[in-house]
């Protein structure tokens, strides 16, 4: 759908803010928002901190000294920026009860201003990083300054109502699908599992580790792909289990071209606001088994292109939807793949990017 709005030159460009840069985030805005008249520029992260890790990680991990000199360079003009910006439509992501919004909230009211967020416990049944200390503040500053906002989830979206009386569209993360290598051959066995993601606690690795410790006659083959503090627990698994592989990072092309070599992918995390890998997976035609968070429930519908496990029973519950998988024939996984392929569909770029326009066009 090619959008015919009106708007005013001064704000042909979307200015995304951020705590620490993820343009995945914002995948549909970059990739088609020159569709409808607009152009996403190059985010404005707002935690010094977080400008010179990638500094850090850069120079000295990946030993590429130019490329490092010349980001720090770029996201420090480009985080000032900010202070001049004026009429202009700004996307802002922080994390909810984040000072940083208390700190800012002066150049977010001087423009057209959206809140994003992935947050799904607007009811205060948790907490993030700075949280309870900073409610009143936050919330007002929230109403004081966003026109509307954007939710990754519907559940995000229901409860923010809740807080925020403006304009809340619901606005999945995206993929570009057409990016995503499909499995080829048609004889399918169900024995190649994958996990992706970063090998820290939340994610529940461990129940993966554990459920392969008490069923070793399964003949299969489990792939962790990620890194993090972990790591050497999946490596110390490993060297014990030969089913199991520690594949490191990957980038994003090599997991694009692999993941469709793989029967399920696994994601048992303990919270998952959203998960992107999920319609990574679902891209490649790879079906998913996901714990019961807010991500794994409205993008996996169980027993059409994954399973979800209830994380209130999840030893047992993981198990029985592991033992469905493995009992699937090939023309079930093949379904399985093809419904997968076809639901990630409704998370393309192309998609996404009307709903972010359906809110951004009432502004003007």
């Amino acid at each position: 759908m090619n959008w015919v709005i009106y708007i005013p030159k001064r704000a042909r460009t979307i200015f995304i803010v951020h705590e620490y840069g993820d343009r995945s985030h914002f995948k549909a805005l970059y990739d088609c928002s020159e569709k409808c008249g607009l152009r996403a520029s190059p985010q404005i992260i707002l935690k010094i901190s977080r400008i010179l890790k990638l500094f850090y990680i850069t120079l000295i991990w990946e030993h590429r000294i130019y490329e490092a000199v010349f980001n720090l360079f770029m996201n420090l003009y480009n985080r000032s920026r900010l202070y001049f910006l004026k009429n202009e439509i700004v996307v802002v992501g922080i994390a909810p009860y984040s000072r940083l919004l208390n700190k800012n909230a002066k150049y977010f009211k001087r423009n057209t201003s959206f809140y994003f967020t992935s947050w799904d416990a607007w009811d205060g049944s948790k907490f993030p990083n700075e949280g309870i200390d900073n409610i009143e503040e936050f919330e007002r500053h929230l109403k004081e300054c966003f026109l509307g906002a954007f939710c990754v989830s519907k559940k995000s979206a229901e409860q923010l109502r809740n807080v925020l009386d403006a304009d809340i569209s619901i606005v999945n993360h995206a993929v570009n699908c057409e990016l995503y290598r499909k499995r080829e051959d048609s004889n399918l066995k169900c024995n190649k599992y994958i996990f992706v993601g970063q090998y820290i606690k939340r994610k529940n690795i461990d129940l993966i580790l554990s459920w392969l410790e008490r069923n070793k006659d399964c003949d299969l083959e489990v792939a962790f792909v990620g890194r993090g503090p972990l790591e050497r627990e999946i490596d110390l698994s490993s060297e014990r289990d030969h089913r199991i592989k520690n594949l490191g990072f990957c980038s994003k092309g090599k997991l694009q071209a692999i993941l469709c070599e793989y029967d399920f992918l696994i994601l048992p995390s303990e919270s998952e606001p959203f998960g992107i890998v999920l319609i990574e997976a679902l891209a490649a035609g790879t079906p998913c088994i996901a714990s019961s968070t807010t991500g794994g429930t409205e993008i996996i519908h169980d027993g059409i292109n994954g399973f979800i496990f209830d994380l209130n029973d999840a030893e047992s519950a993981f198990d029985l939807a592991m033992k469905k998988s493995m009992s699937m024939s090939a023309e079930q996984l093949a379904t399985m793949r093809y419904n997968s392929a076809k639901n990630a569909l409704e998370y393309d770029s192309g998609q996404i990017i009307d709903k972010w326009m359906d809110l951004i066009k009432k502004c003007f």
